[in-house]
């Protein structure tokens, strides 16, 4: 099951014509998905494009900006450097989820093609949970070694 989500990743990376990923090479960018209420919600990092050079990243800066306030005033985080991982694909697919509608369970999952990183979704991933309704988000990624390989609690 989690290797047919994973497969997920490659597979709109494909149909959107985004190169394939490539362990240890930022330029491939990164694609997260999570799956609520039967539907597939996908993010790309800010600086994705596809292969005709064109930006995969569908969330205007205008709304990042709009969460980024959300989350100072709500004390979540300090200011809008802490709100870096707004623009990377894990709150992305977050984000475009809620926006569907999406009333996520106390416990989400999402699906990556690289391993999360500590410096900015680690530590303040949990900001955005505290505000969708998530308790515990489980992050899974190819080629992991551990399952899931990332488990990140709302603050």
């Amino acid at each position: 099951m989690i290797n047919a989500k994973l497969d997920a990743l490659n597979e709109f990376r494909r149909v959107n014509n985004i190169p394939e990923y490539k362990q240890n090479d930022a330029q491939s960018g990164t694609i997260a998905m999570t799956e609520a209420e039967g539907k597939k919600h996908f993010g790309a990092n800010s600086t994705l494009k596809d292969k005709t050079g064109n930006l995969v990243r569908k969330l205007p800066k205008s709304e990042v900006d709009t969460w980024i306030e959300r989350l100072i005033l709500a004390g979540k985080i300090k200011n809008a450097g802490e709100g870096e991982f707004l623009y990377h694909a894990e709150a992305e697919a977050l984000i475009n989820a809620h926006n569907a509608g999406v009333k996520f369970p106390e416990s989400a999952v999402l699906f990556v093609d690289r391993p999360t990183c500590a410096k900015a979704c680690k530590k303040h991933l949990g900001a955005l949970l505290s505000q969708l309704g998530i308790k515990k988000l489980y992050i899974y990624w190819i080629n992991a070694t551990e399952a899931p390989s990332t488990i990140i609690n709302a603050h």
